[in-house]
């Protein structure tokens, strides 16, 4: 994790944590600094909650259709033994699209109220319910596919709490989509969500697969650019045939612009990272398309 320690080098460290959502995780993890524990402690009380909610909705529903966790809390237990590693602002669930209309119900009869948010083509495939509890607004989002521009038949695997997570290939890509296609490398907190998971399932998981998968969905630019991370910032040993199928050793222009300054302050540098919404897209026409929606959507806002 040899960026995590270059960052505690860093005068304003403690910004760059919190950030980059990563407090909690230092301090379970690196340094037991009592700046650090209120965010620790933080994680645990609002993850504790998150976890209660869905339980009580996988009950309601009783197995009449399958809720999948995405990212953070289906990684509470998993990837992070200790509750107060990861943060979550939100619980990220996706659902048939048949069956949104009766979850969107079951959340509102539970307290939950549906938040307005202006609809453009690149989410109109979300919903976003909310309501407060012990002080906490908590945030439910609904998706009910992967990704805006390409959808695909979902693999599935039930966990030991009853829901269900993505299998471990389609999670590698939906993770390395979230990180570099949907937000362009902007948080530290969900690369180090990649590297735990690599670490964790790298010898199992069929790379093969992860990398049909990601050509599916469009999304290999990503998965690529992940696992270089990776490789390059954590130090993580990658079998040689992922290496090749996802050309990690390619003298790609990316890697120019994915430096250690950029990943903690990416807005600062600003050229580096309009650059990157560019390159970390496997479809040049896909990226103007999205570019000219966005712009649109801003403008009548």
């Amino acid at each position: 994790m040899e960026i995590l320690k270059k960052i505690t080098e860093e005068e304003n460290y403690l910004d760059i944590l919190n950030s980059h959502h990563l407090s909690g995780f230092f301090y379970s993890k690196m340094t037991q600094d009592k700046l650090l524990k209120k965010d620790y402690l933080r994680n645990i009380h609002r993850n504790s909650l998150y976890l209660e909610e869905c339980e009580k909705i996988v009950k309601i529903i009783n197995n009449r259709f399958k809720i999948i966790l995405l990212k953070g809390l289906s990684f509470i237990g998993n990837i992070y033994q200790d509750m107060g590693e990861r943060f979550m602002s939100d619980v990220d669930i996706l659902v048939d699209k048949s069956n949104l209309p009766s979850l969107v119900e079951i959340l509102k009869t539970n307290g939950y109220e549906e938040l307005d948010s202006k609809k453009w083509f690149a989410n109109d495939f979300k919903k976003v319910l909310s309501k407060k509890v012990e002080g906490l607004e908590l945030v439910i989002e609904l998706h009910t596919r992967l990704f805006y521009h390409s959808d695909i038949k979902l693999e599935v695997e039930r966990m030991e709490n009853g829901f269900f997570t993505l299998s471990k290939e389609l999670q590698m890509v939906h993770l390395s989509g979230h990180l570099g296609f949907q937000h362009n490398f902007q948080k530290l907190y969900w690369l180090v969500d990649i590297f735990l998971f690599i670490e964790m399932n790298k010898e199992t998981i069929n790379w093969t697969k992860v990398y049909d998968l990601s050509k599916d969905l469009k999304v290999f630019k990503s998965v690529s650019i992940c696992l270089w991370l990776v490789k390059t910032y954590f130090n993580v040993s990658l079998l040689e045939k992922t290496e090749e199928l996802f050309e990690i050793n390619k003298n790609s222009l990316w890697k120019k612009y994915l430096t250690y300054d950029f990943l903690i302050s990416p807005f600062e540098i600003s050229r580096n990272y309009l650059i990157m919404k560019h390159l970390n897209k496997d479809s040049f026409l896909e990226n103007i398309k999205y570019n000219l929606g966005w712009i649109k959507k801003k403008i009548l806002a």
